[in-house]
């Protein structure tokens, strides 16, 4: 699976959790993750959008937070989804004008 394939699943896995529609199986971290599963940190274009080495520095970590705290289905987590999912998609946006998807 491509970068930009892996990167659209895990804005559509984002898109379900934020939107309160999430699979029964689907939750957060990186068995769940496209990303995580077929591209591992070293290869992430979050970990590359960011410069850190992890998801730790984008609003991945307040949603996990917000997650352990309240629980899947809470305002406070819907919440931090759907400010993961902004930023998936402005990854997703920046990948496609300064590379064309050409990079990947």
């Amino acid at each position: 699976m491509t970068v930009p394939e892996c990167l659209d699943e895990a804005i559509e896995h984002w898109e379900r959790l934020a939107g309160g529609t999430r699979l029964p199986s689907e939750d957060v971290g990186a068995l769940h993750c496209p990303l995580c599963e077929q591209l591992g940190c070293e290869h992430c274009p979050v970990a590359e959008f960011t410069g850190a080495p992890s998801c730790n520095l984008g609003p991945y970590s307040d949603a996990a937070l917000a997650r352990k705290r309240f629980g899947l289905d809470s305002p406070q987590f819907l919440e931090a989804a759907k400010e993961e999912l902004i930023f998936l998609k402005r990854i997703r946006d920046c990948l496609q004008i300064t590379t064309g998807r050409q990079k990947y």
